[in-house]
């Protein structure tokens, strides 16, 4: 329903504040921060991060340690998107007249050889 859509537009915008922090993190401090964020939705949003129990069609908290790890890969995912969004797309075009090959960079169409 719409409570759970603001919940995940909610969920998304505190991954997306702590992300720089997260990606400046060394790899041992990336679970604390992950953690920190845990404890910050449940103690703001009273939110709890669950799964669905398919047999009893119950929802349930997942815990700490699943949760922590959940928001670290979602983290990560972020941070991979973020950047790969900011590099150019570059493809290789076949010259016909020479058969020669030049890589194209899709943001500003520059050609090198």
């Amino acid at each position: 329903g719409s409570k759970s859509l603001l919940d995940h537009v909610a969920f998304s915008s505190l991954l997306k504040a702590h992300l720089d922090e997260f990606d400046a993190a060394s790899k041992l401090h990336r679970p604390i921060i992950a953690l920190d964020i845990l404890n910050e939705w449940r103690r703001m949003h009273q939110g709890r991060l669950v799964k669905l129990d398919k047999k009893r069609n119950l929802w349930n908290d997942i815990g700490d340690r699943k949760g922590r790890e959940l928001i670290g890969k979602s983290l990560k995912k972020m941070s991979e998107e973020k950047r790969n969004a900011s590099l150019p797309s570059i493809h290789l075009q076949k010259n016909s007249k020479d058969d020669t090959a030049v890589a194209v960079k899709e943001r500003d169409a520059t050609v090198h050889s």
